[in-house]
């Protein structure tokens, strides 16, 4: 197998969650050297109310065209099923920036209806998914493109999504889970108003502290002074 396997390791380093189809390792031909990714949405993929497995076809392929189809099958919430190392069977008769194999180039099939709209956390992956197979084949967003723009005219996918945009996306993506997610953000900022509250708080006893301790010196200091005048 060529240098493949170790993209589930390049993908993790990227912060991505990754699940590995049994298999993986050895599916799809050893012939496989990517210089692209090749985008697409599964147009549903899974029966009614199946989620978190792969669909079938994209592992096996169909009766007119062997699996697998994708090396990636990217869920909506984020998740990156690893289905091949080697090369799939996913663009077809078409072109970009003089790639025009499936051996040159990765495929990631999203899981979309085809109309639905796009989970955020979905999209966010996905834009990571291409920085981490940019960096790891070591070529550009630029060599990142739609299945759309790969066969134009004979592909839809995937739907709606302004391929500029996306591959702007991916050049702005960042290594590893950097980000925080808005939960996390409001954990710290509470956290932080708490230890400002309590430090508030104890410079306000401590100061009381002191002015009492004033206050009993004062006091004591008067009284020893009356002691001394009334025994003179």
């Amino acid at each position: 197998m060529p240098a493949q396997l170790h993209v589930v390791e390049a993908l993790r380093d990227w912060g991505l969650k990754t699940v590995l189809v049994p298999g993986h390792i050895t599916r799809g031909d050893s012939d496989f050297n990517p210089r692209g990714v090749v985008c697409h949405h599964d147009a549903g993929g899974n029966p009614p109310g199946v989620h978190d497995r792969v669909p079938s076809v994209i592992i096996n392929g169909r009766p007119d065209l062997a699996g697998p189809l994708a090396q990636f099958w990217l869920e909506t919430d984020g998740d990156v099923h690893v289905v091949a190392l080697g090369r799939a069977n996913h663009a077809g008769a078409g072109s970009w920036r003089g790639l025009s194999q499936n051996s040159q180039v990765w495929g990631i099939e999203a899981n979309n209806t085809g109309f639905a709209p796009w989970p955020d956390e979905q999209l966010e992956a996905w834009y990571k998914l291409c920085a981490a197979l940019c960096d790891f084949s070591d070529f550009e967003p630029a060599m990142v493109c739609g299945h759309k723009e790969w066969a134009p005219g004979r592909k839809p996918d995937p739907h709606t999504l302004n391929m500029d945009t996306f591959r702007n996306n991916v050049r702005n993506a960042t290594k590893g889970d950097d980000e925080l997610s808005a939960e996390e953000a409001k954990m710290i900022k509470d956290a932080i108003v708490n230890q400002s509250n309590q430090q508030e708080a104890t410079m306000r006893a401590q100061g009381e502290k002191t002015r009492q301790e004033m206050k009993d010196q004062t006091d004591r200091l008067i009284a020893a002074l009356t002691a001394s005048n009334e025994s003179g």
